[in-house]
């Protein structure tokens, strides 16, 4: 027997020595007494229980009804066209990137036709100016022949002839450049003759279009 439960008989029995030194109606009257506080414990106990119980209960309730508002609002609004309106804005949105779509082929057909009738020749009369003059020659002039005429490759070409003099060591230097400048530059004729004491020349050059 623990230290408690000896505390607790040791009171007892001396309740039962005071109850036994009173009469009948006082013992009735004590037994009461404890009887009335025991069921005021009780009631309070109870009723705090309870208390708590309707609090949970409450909560419980409202959050539920919290909920069961939010969803009814959900489905209210989708009943007064949220779905549909949703619905709609996919199909609108799908038509805009379908029509986007076909745009912007649009504007890559006119990028490229554009880039291609408007980029610079392979190269321009100016370069190969500048060019045989930096080799020691002297141009006269050029004679510029356009055509809108395609090779099989479909690449447009035109032509020009550049005619100038020099020494026939700068002639062939010139020469050499152009046949290496690229592929998309061709030499139609070259003409080399010696007329009133020095050394003229023409060359007649096919030069093509870029951005094909």
């Amino acid at each position: 027997m623990n230290n408690f439960q000896t505390q607790v008989y040791e009171q007892l029995d001396k309740l039962d020595d005071y109850l036994s030194s009173k009469n009948q109606s006082e013992r009735i009257l004590f037994g009461l007494i404890v009887g009335i506080v025991l069921a005021a414990i009780v009631y309070f106990l109870l009723f705090d229980l309870s208390n708590n119980f309707k609090l949970n209960k409450q909560d419980m309730y409202n959050e539920i009804e919290s909920k069961v508002t939010q969803e009814q609002a959900y489905i209210d609004s989708m009943e007064n066209g949220g779905f549909l309106a949703l619905e709609q804005r996919i199909r609108a949105v799908q038509n805009e990137i379908t029509q986007a779509q076909g745009d912007l082929k649009i504007l890559q057909g006119l990028r490229d036709e554009i880039f291609v009738y408007s980029k610079d020749w392979f190269l321009t009369f100016d370069d190969a100016s500048k060019a045989a003059i930096s080799m020691g020659l002297t141009v006269n002039g050029t004679d510029v022949k356009m055509s809108d005429k395609a090779t099989l490759g479909g690449m447009k070409y035109s032509s020009f002839v550049l005619f100038g003099y020099g020494r026939y060591s700068s002639i062939l230097k010139y020469i050499d450049w152009l046949e290496t400048y690229g592929k998309f530059i061709s030499i139609d004729s070259i003409i080399v003759e010696s007329k009133d004491n020095r050394l003229n020349f023409s060359v007649s050059i096919r030069n093509f279009r870029g951005g094909v």
